[in-house]
């Protein structure tokens, strides 16, 4: 039993961490998203009717560059996630090992 608690708690851990990444994933690209939706909403509205001011500054390449602004972020918090919790898998290993040999 007293096997179990230590790797709850570094599970634990691992989800905390994970959740950080997600959380800071969606921090963000919170703006990036607002940005997107702006400028669908300006090339969805039919080519001939006049579009509003808050359009006159956005190209459709820069719908392009938004999403690839969230697709890197994204891919960011995955590797930090993946790399963190592999940081506490193979800290938890040593631990074990170390309180085995003990």
């Amino acid at each position: 039993m007293s096997h179990r608690v230590p790797v709850a708690t570094w599970s634990a851990g691992i989800l905390i961490w994970c959740v950080m990444c997600v959380g800071g994933w969606v921090l963000a690209t919170r703006e990036d998203y607002a940005r997107l939706a702006v400028a669908r909403a300006c090339y969805t509205v039919g080519e001939s009717q006049t579009t509003p001011s808050r359009c006159a500054d956005i190209k459709r390449s820069d719908m392009l560059i938004y999403k690839a602004a969230i697709d890197r972020k994204a891919t960011i918090s995955r590797i930090s996630a993946s790399f963190g919790s592999m940081a506490l898998i193979i800290s938890l290993v040593f631990v074990r090992r170390r309180v085995h040999n003990t």
